[in-house]
């Protein structure tokens, strides 16, 4: 019996360092924008990333990228925005109005035009999820 406590004893301690472990190294690689696809990793790496304040928020004080509005609280400065977290890196094109696509950004007296509510999809945020939902808008 006591043999089996002192095993037991023996495989929490390991696992707690291992844990332990995987932890700082999940932590420090995501401070140095790290993102790794192991498996253990990471779980670790989502976990720290949701719960502390490592992200990168496009509308937050700390970004270059906005000016506060009284009426609608941030809009985008003009020009080119660096926008990144550790998963992504992205540049955005503003002017005064919208945001610009840097392909075909003159706009018609005659075209339609189509105004898009809510930052994720404004900023091209939630395409992947679209891509995958089967919905498709058509003129």
């Amino acid at each position: 019996m006591k043999k089996i406590i002192g095993y037991l004893t023996l495989i929490i301690i390991n696992y707690l360092l291992i844990s332990l472990i995987v932890f700082v190294f999940s932590l420090i690689s995501l401070k140095n924008g790290k993102v790794y696809d192991w498996l253990w990793i990471n779980y670790v790496q989502k976990k720290i990333y949701v719960m502390s304040n490592l992200r990168n928020v496009f509308h937050h004080r700390t970004n270059d990228c906005v000016k506060f509005d009284r009426d609608l609280l941030y809009v985008p400065k003009a020009g080119v925005c660096e926008f990144s977290n550790p998963e992504f890196k992205t540049f955005m094109h503003f002017d005064s109005e919208r945001r610009l696509n840097t392909i075909d950004d003159t706009i018609n007296k005659d075209e339609k035009i189509i105004a898009v509510i809510g930052d994720s999809i404004a900023m091209g945020w939630e395409f992947k999820i679209m891509k995958h939902s089967h919905i498709y808008y058509k003129n």
